[in-house]
């Protein structure tokens, strides 16, 4: 395995200017003259050149692994976040072990492997879980005893430790700006009402409050009497419009509505949230936002390991959401 010292030697540069070429720290790297650091950047992909971060870490009586816990869904987003995690993990030579999960057992199970185990870093998300409190505690010792922590798309935060996510709110009233062509009234159909749907939820509706647009919203936790509120509104409204904060409750829209004598883009405009990987491909094609998870993931990884280095990020960090047009509004 090709070294530092043999890509100095190769370039006849000193070992600390090729050092400071490949350290994961920006500021080192900006102390080498664009040319030189191009030119040891090529050198190293050609001799394959990886940072030995075992060694790297030793010396701080640390792993260079990196734990993700994630909630335990089988689909294109967290399909997403973890490709985008794992390519930014492997260019800096990071490996990441991904611990999926849903209660607090899995949890507190999480936390204490990388305690044990001396990870220098964790990326979680938050745990949606009566006893959470548990769980946190668990959190802050392991943040108390050096480990560096990122949290993914929550609220809350925790002191000193920085947040990750989508911007939710601006994606409600991405959807808001389409329905809102619509003269009819809206009904948001959630699956749930915690974070985040109900901040899509409140941005949706701050689009016509601050458009100055008097339509009516109704919302609706989607329930097993959804086709008996869907008659409801048939009967109360001659006209109306959907937002689904998730793509999977508008797919179970378009199940139903035909079912009650209306198509889904043609006689009621409907909008989801996510752009699954399977929402371009229904019938009609969904009309969605797009939460950009891949880039999440990779900004996740940039983020903790600047941290390894002294590079503190901001409190919060929100990333844009995306509309994407199609059939369904």
């Amino acid at each position: 395995m090709p070294t530092i010292k043999d890509i100095a030697k190769e370039l006849n540069l000193s070992i600390a200017t090729v050092s400071r070429a490949l350290s994961a720290d920006k500021t080192l790297r900006q102390r080498v003259k664009p040319g030189t650091l191009k030119r040891i950047d090529e050198a190293a992909s050609q001799l394959e050149y990886r940072r030995n971060r075992e060694a790297e870490f030793m010396k701080r009586r640390r792993s260079p692994v990196i734990g993700v816990f994630l909630p335990d869904f089988a689909d294109s987003l967290m399909a997403d976040l973890m490709f985008g995690m794992s390519k930014a993990a492997t260019n800096q030579s990071f490996p990441v072990r991904f611990y999926p999960g849903m209660n607090v057992d899995d949890y507190r199970n999480f936390i204490r492997e990388n305690i044990a185990g001396q990870s220098v870093g964790i990326i979680t998300y938050p745990l949606a879980d009566h006893r959470a409190e548990e769980a946190e505690s668990d959190l802050k010792h392991y943040h108390q005893k050096g480990g560096h922590v990122l949290m993914l798309n929550t609220a809350s935060s925790f002191k000193n430790i920085p947040v990750l996510g989508i911007d939710e709110f601006e994606g409600g009233s991405l959807a808001a700006s389409v329905l809102a062509r619509h003269v009819v009234p809206h009904i948001v159909i959630q699956g749930n009402s915690c974070y985040p749907l109900s901040e899509r939820l409140r941005g949706f509706e701050n689009y016509f409050t601050e458009k100055n647009i008097g339509k009516t919203t109704e919302r609706y936790d989607w329930g097993d009497d959804a086709g008996d509120f869907l008659c409801s509104v048939i009967k109360r409204h001659g006209s109306f419009g959907f937002f689904a904060t998730s793509d999977r409750v508008a797919m179970q829209l378009f199940r139903l509505l035909p079912q009650l004598g209306l198509e889904p883009g043609k006689d009621v405009p409907v909008v989801g949230f996510d752009d699954l990987n399977t929402s371009a491909f229904s019938r009609p094609a969904l009309t969605t936002v797009r939460q950009p998870f891949r880039e999440l993931g990779e900004l996740a990884i940039e983020m903790l390991t600047g941290m390894f280095y002294n590079r503190p990020p901001l409190p919060r960090t929100l990333m844009k959401p995306e509309l994407i047009r199609r059939e369904s509004a």
